[in-house]
């Protein structure tokens, strides 16, 4: 638990060198994902990963996309837990965050399948979200969806 709140202090800071401070992030997560097991600390273990895919996602230095991969299958793994009928809060944050990592990862590569993927997750995201009354994020999402709908189509 200290890795990973740790791990969101260094994702936090708002000083100094951005990349110094998520590569600091990056570590204390990875730190606390060697004991939060999924078998043993389910949800902890989710939130870390979705910690870890957060802090890969803004990570400002390395390879793009290789960086965003990694995010990807981060936020993958938190929704074998994340599920939309035991965590739906989590479940719609998480898929967000994938959502934006997909299309994001499409600027670079794919476009059409990664947007696909993104359009879905943002689905999900709002259903999610409108499951537990957070109307705001829910319309967030759903602009979000829009638009990539609308780069799909065009």
């Amino acid at each position: 638990m200290t890795q990973n709140n740790l791990g969101n202090a260094h994702a936090d800071l708002p000083d100094g060198e951005r990349g110094t401070n998520l590569r600091e992030a990056i570590r204390c997560y990875s730190a606390a994902l060697r004991v939060y097991t999924e078998a043993a600390f389910p949800q902890n273990w989710a939130a870390t990963q979705n910690n870890l895919g957060t802090a890969l996602a803004d990570r400002p230095d390395g390879e793009r996309g290789t960086n965003l991969r990694e995010a990807i299958r981060c936020y993958e793994n938190a929704l074998r837990v994340y599920t939309e009928a035991a965590f739906p809060k989590d479940f719609a944050a998480t898929s967000f965050n994938l959502g934006l990592a997909w299309e994001e990862l499409a600027s670079l590569e794919v476009a059409t399948v990664n947007l696909t993927r993104a359009a879905e997750c943002f689905t999900s995201a709002v259903r999610g979200y409108r499951a537990v009354g957070l109307t705001q994020n829910a319309d967030r999402a759903q602009r979000v969806l829009t638009q990539v709908r609308e780069a799909l189509a065009g």
